[in-house]
């Protein structure tokens, strides 16, 4: 039988006709571009907010990708890591084809230590009295292009993951948002996801009302002579998401 007729009436998982070149032999780097790696996957982005800072009105979150300048650094020109930001494509323009995410958890989970300014000492921990009204006096947006799909205070999607206990060290404790259990989170679960298509404008944007904060002002972190020592807050997204095979 001839490779033309052999492999013309192959299809792919999918449907499609399998891709074949002018001698009729499956063209393999067709084949292998038309399939994706189809696995659970989480994106990050961090911000840092410095002991003494004033709020700003709203942090855009998810725009920033490694190796670009965080427009919300505690020191000038700090560029984002890896560490920090796992994004591959800002959220304003979305995931590039193949990836996409159908997005089951929104995550926020503070971490236990402090922003590690660099007078800081080495170990520093959050103040929970930052952690709260960092809670208290915000409130956060997830949109797709315009439409607002999720909005709340923090507390809703606690992350289910980080640590918890307490150590013996004199003024170290650990505290963070939700409880350390993967079962402890809002699932967005199959009825109720969000999908991220290719290119698809997204975007989670927390915000703090300038009157909101304590006597009708704005909210500031406590200076680090009030015990204060700046705050991570990790933000995430998890789910089913595709990406190319090569």
């Amino acid at each position: 039988m001839p490779a033309s007729t052999m492999y013309s009436s192959l299809k792919t998982g999918a449907g499609a006709p399998v891709p074949t070149g002018p001698n009729g032999q499956v063209n393999l780097n067709a084949l292998m571009n038309a399939m994706v790696s189809r696995d659970i996957w989480s994106y990050w982005d961090t911000l840092k907010i410095a002991p003494s800072s004033q709020y700003a009105p709203s942090y855009s979150l998810f725009n920033v990708i490694a190796n670009q300048i965080d427009p919300y650094a505690i020191t000038a020109n700090q560029v984002k890591t890896h560490v920090e930001t796992n994004m591959p494509s800002p959220a304003s323009n979305g995931f590039s084809s193949p990836r996409d995410l159908i997005m089951d958890q929104l995550g926020f989970y503070f971490l236990p230590s402090g922003c590690g300014l660099a007078n800081s000492a080495a170990g520093t921990f959050a103040n929970i009295a930052d952690m709260i009204a960092f809670c208290q006096y915000s409130y956060f947006e997830f949109k797709i292009i315009d439409k607002i799909f999720i909005e709340g205070f923090l507390e809703l999607n606690p992350p289910g993951v980080g640590f918890t206990g307490v150590s013996t060290a004199q003024t170290q404790s650990v505290f963070t948002l939700g409880m350390v259990n993967p079962h402890a989170v809002n699932q967005l679960g199959a009825n109720f996801a969000k999908y991220l298509a290719p290119t698809l404008q997204w975007s989670l944007t927390i915000f703090f009302p300038a009157t909101s904060g304590p006597a009708g002002a704005a909210l500031s972190s406590l200076a680090q002579t009030a015990g204060g020592n700046g705050l991570w807050l990790k933000v995430f997204i998890k789910g089913l998401t595709d990406r190319a095979v090569q």
